[in-house]
C-alpha cells in the first residue's frame, strides 16, 4: 500500500466533501432555500474557489487539478459553451491550469456564511 502525504488525504476529503454538498441539493425541491443552493454550487463566478467534478469520481484520474480559483473563462469562438476554456489557479499545485468540456461546482469558502446562501429571501 502506497503511502500518503496529510496534504494529499486533506485535498482529497476537501474535494469530496465539496461534491457531496454539491449533490446534496441535487433534489427536485419548491424549497426557495433549496434552490438558493443549488444556485451557489452551479453558477460559479470568477474569483470563486471551484471544482471539476467532471472527472472526479473517475478513480483512475490524477484529481490534483481540479479544484481551484477561477481566474477567467475564456468563450470559444464558436459559442460553443462546452469548448469555453475555465482557467483555475490550482489550490494543491498553485499553478494555472487550463481546462475545456468540463463541469465546474462552487465551492464553499472560509468567508462565505452558508446559512445565508440558504435563506429564502436573498
Amino acid at each position: 500500500m502506497r503511502k500518503i502525504s496529510k496534504k494529499r488525504l486533506i485535498y482529497d476529503m476537501l474535494c469530496k466533501s465539496a461534491y457531496a454538498a454539491y449533490s446534496s441539493n441535487l433534489v427536485g425541491a419548491s424549497c426557495v432555500a433549496a434552490k438558493n443552493r443549488f444556485d451557489f454550487f452551479y453558477e460559479p463566478k470568477i474569483g470563486d474557489m471551484v471544482l471539476e467534478i467532471t472527472t472526479l469520481l473517475m478513480p483512475h484520474r490524477d484529481h490534483t487539478q481540479n479544484l481551484g480559483k477561477l481566474l477567467r473563462i475564456e468563450k470559444s469562438p464558436d459559442g460553443n459553451a462546452y469548448c469555453d476554456k475555465w482557467i483555475i489557479q490550482s489550490l494543491y499545485y498553485d499553478r494555472e491550469f487550463a481546462w475545456s468540456n468540463a463541469k465546474f461546482i462552487r465551492v464553499l469558502e472560509v468567508s462565505d456564511n452558508f446559512h445565508e446562501i440558504s435563506m429564502a429571501d436573498r
